[in-house]
């Protein structure tokens, strides 16, 4: 575990980042003043052109610390995920006093949009992968604004997912939360959100709460749970836990043996954060008419490349052909899976039920990585022709099968197995 007085802009990455910038500004003044005698290198002056840009990307650096400093005690921390500008903003309201405001603003952030996103990336973490229904079910609570339900929901979420990674839950005291070189598993992070939310609440009330204290909530104590920003700050937790799982899966328990960079590489890697992470602020959702825009129905070569309406009917195809293991290529729950075993298992899945044809019903991308297609299904099971409505949900996934922004390079659309869920168990052999 770090020091306390350790900040996050104290993380090598960052520091590494703030001393290679220090070194090539120096550089960069040395550039100028050749030029200024006449000696000029055309590489190098354009080499240096953007360092004005890139010492204002810089100051988000200094964003988190600068969040956890106004926020952590009441229940938000900075993780990997969160929004740079979402956070500068609330500093901002926060440095004139208005931490109403602020927690407003925070609390709002975690809309449909937002939590359709961070729930797909979740994926990303496989112990979580068994509680996507319940945090599925929980997302439907939290936006019909039945807080009530969602959050004993999430707090156990929440606990259970840190417990199968650490064998210790969130709320247990002793759990160690750090990793290096991380953001949400900073000292200053989740370590602290963890202390607070298991404060001991001996007494029961009825007066309205902020902060989801897990032990006054789950104990009947604290009755005046039931609200937005409880709920809010739970789904942030959560996600602020993803990025702490992630770290843990990479080794980042402790600090790994350094792999050397060149300058370009690791300011290259900073700013292509940055973008993705403007890209996915700025995605808008496509505005599709079936029949119009796209072909009702078809085979993958009357859709466009690159969409998911195409991989949809790609899966289709190999389905009708009975081609298993094309199948398990597309579907997101057999990507990990040994080449020699993906075949059978889809067709135990799959097998008992022979496709006709398909009818797009409409196109939705919910989120930057996702887009839901419901489609009639026509279909032949034991000698019957049935026709189902299924809601097939497509990931634009990368070579590392994680959720991504959708026309990032290298990357594919798969399809959610539990789409097809309800036909596929409805009479299995």
């Amino acid at each position: 575990m770090p020091p306390d007085n350790i900040k996050i802009i104290d993380n090598p990455s960052y520091k590494k980042l703030l001393e290679i910038f220090s070194g090539m500004k120096s550089f960069s003044q040395i550039v100028s003043f050749l030029e200024l005698i006449g000696i000029k290198n055309a590489s190098l002056s354009e080499a240096f052109s953007n360092l004005p840009e890139v010492q204002e990307q810089l100051k988000i650096l200094y964003i988190p610390d600068k969040f956890n400093g106004y926020f952590s005690q009441v229940g938000w921390v900075a993780y990997e995920s969160l929004n740079v500008d979402l956070m500068q903003k609330a500093i901002e309201l926060a440095d004139q006093s208005k931490f109403e405001e602020a927690e407003n603003l925070l609390t709002d952030y975690y809309n449909e949009q937002t939590l359709q996103w961070l729930l797909i990336t979740m994926l990303g973490v496989k112990e979580f992968r068994n509680r996507e229904k319940l945090a599925k079910l929980a997302k439907e609570d939290y936006l019909a604004e039945r807080y009530y339900a969602c959050v004993p929901i999430l707090l156990m979420l929440i606990d259970g997912l840190v417990n199968d990674i650490e064998q210790t839950g969130f709320f247990a005291e002793g759990t160690d939360l750090t990793a290096w070189d991380s953001i949400a598993a900073h000292s200053s992070g989740l370590q602290e959100l963890s202390k607070l939310f298991r404060v001991n609440r001996k007494k029961t009330s009825t007066e309205k709460i902020t902060i989801p204290y897990r032990n006054g909530i789950l104990h009947g104590r604290d009755l005046g749970y039931a609200n937005k920003i409880v709920a809010a700050k739970c789904w942030a937790a959560l996600f602020a836990i993803k990025d702490w799982a992630i770290a843990i899966s990479k080794g980042n328990k402790n600090p790994p043996i350094e792999q050397k960079q060149s300058i370009i590489e690791i300011f290259q890697d900073f700013l292509d954060m940055q973008n993705l992470k403007r890209s996915i602020n700025d995605w808008k959702s496509r505005e599709l008419t079936v029949g119009i825009d796209v072909p009702s129905t078809g085979c993958p070569d009357d859709y466009e490349k690159y969409i998911p309406e195409r991989t949809f009917a790609e899966f289709m195809l190999y389905w009708v052909n009975s081609n298993y293991g094309k199948m398990a290529t597309l579907i997101t729950d057999y990507l990990d899976i040994p080449i020699n075993k993906k075949a059978g298992q889809v067709r135990q899945e799959f097998g008992h039920i022979k496709p006709i044809d398909f009818l797009l019903i409409s196109i939705n991308d919910t989120a930057p990585a996702t887009t839901t297609i419901i489609a009639t299904l026509k279909y032949i099971e034991k000698d019957e022709e049935k026709t189902c409505e299924i809601n097939a949900d497509l990931i634009y996934m990368d070579e590392a099968h994680k959720a991504t922004l959708r026309g990032e390079p290298n990357g594919m659309w798969s399809i959610h197995q539990r789409s097809f869920n309800p036909i596929i168990y409805s009479n299995p052999v």
